[in-house]
């Protein structure tokens, strides 16, 4: 969500809350008359007037969608299809943010949680309708935390994976692998070279557990290239297949 002033998030929230409360949802009538302006039968308390600058900025950051009567100079105003997404992702991260718990996104703390979300996506036979965090969380051993959460969000931010939200829920509903998932943890083909430091781990690992000639030096080399970032070692594998 764009960024807004404390006012400016106080009447989106406000015009949000209002419309979704009538028994029948009809776009908010607001008046600019006798020099004031406002919302016709809204109460929302000893607030200032919504002026007509407030909703022109809300509209131009896509919040709202507004119907102008040119007749007489006022607006229709309803919560667009960005604003409801925004909303719930500003709401979202209050109830996040109130949880004051540290987390580590660290590439070493994150990557369980791609790997579990590739290998429970095929346990449950690759659906699209993806995969919820609570069963994410339980391949892994551990709760819905602010920890699985971030990392989540952190994976989705880099498109490793898609996350979807529901209303109310501050946890993802379904996570879904995307093609850098599999290039990293399933040998894909891929121009990405983060990728392909995941998926040098993820070979280091496998032959760890299935070879046990290599398995003290391959899972030595596991375990420092897991401490890498991944920047970095994406710069040694770019160089080392020829980049400058």
């Amino acid at each position: 969500m764009t960024r807004l002033d404390s006012r400016l998030t106080e009447i989106f929230e406000g015009i949000v809350d209002t419309y979704d409360a009538q028994p029948v949802q009809r776009r908010l009538l607001h008046l600019n008359t006798f020099g004031s302006s406002g919302f016709l039968d809204v109460d929302w308390g000893e607030r200032p007037d919504v002026t007509r600058d407030h909703l022109d900025d809300l509209a131009d950051h896509g919040l709202i969608d507004i119907d102008y009567s040119r007749k007489h100079g006022n607006y229709l105003v309803k919560p667009s299809g960005q604003g409801r997404r925004a909303i719930l992702q500003l709401r979202r991260e209050r109830a996040l943010a109130a949880r004051d718990e540290a987390v580590d996104l660290s590439w070493a703390a994150v990557r369980p949680v791609l790997r579990a979300v590739v290998d429970e996506w095929e346990r449950t036979g690759a659906t699209g309708d993806g995969i919820a965090a609570e069963d994410i969380a339980t391949a892994l051993g551990e709760t819905v935390d602010l920890q699985l959460i971030r990392a989540l969000q952190a994976l989705d931010a880099d498109e490793f994976v898609g996350v979807e939200w529901e209303t109310g829920s501050d946890a993802p509903v379904a996570v879904r692998p995307r093609s850098k998932a599999f290039a990293g943890t399933r040998g894909w083909p891929d121009g990405d070279h983060g990728a392909m430091g995941e998926r040098l781990v993820a070979t280091l690992d496998e032959l760890a557990h299935s070879n046990e000639s290599h398995s003290g030096w391959a899972g030595r080399a596991r375990d420092v290239l897991s401490e890498v970032t991944s920047k970095t070692m994406a710069e040694v594998i770019y160089r080392a297949g020829g980049g400058s």
